[in-house]
């Protein structure tokens, strides 16, 4: 009795779990962090902005100070973006201009380490 039990929940769960997976397939992110080069250490404060090359649509994300265990400074995070091509760019009076072409994958987590090189100025 009890494996026809078994049997019969799982044909119940089993195509509620099939019929789920197509909705969240559709999606995935990314997480990273920004370095500045000079130091070696991570940067606070810093937009780091995707724009779909598929869906023209443009999201941002400042870089974190700290926001607790497990999140330290320099970090950013897009949890739910649709599958494509994304231009990541980060614009900033004190580092040079950086872009990037990035993927998103369905179902995926994309870790991104971005290192920027500061912009000097002189006095004179």
């Amino acid at each position: 009795m009890r494996l026809f039990c078994f049997l019969l929940v799982g044909l119940f769960l089993i195509p509620i779990g099939w019929y789920h997976a197509p909705m969240n397939s559709h999606f995935g992110a990314f997480h990273g962090k920004v370095y500045d080069a000079s130091w070696d250490e991570t940067i606070n404060g810093i937009t780091v902005t995707l724009t779909s090359l598929d869906h023209k649509q443009i999201v941002s994300n400042t870089t974190s100070g700290w926001m607790g265990v497990g999140w330290p400074a320099g970090n950013f995070s897009f949890p739910h973006l649709k599958i494509g091509q994304y231009l990541l760019t980060i614009d900033s009076e004190r580092y040079q201009h950086f872009e990037e072409t990035v993927t998103c994958m369905a179902r995926q987590d994309t870790f991104l380490d971005i290192t920027l090189m500061p912009t000097f100025v002189f006095g004179g």
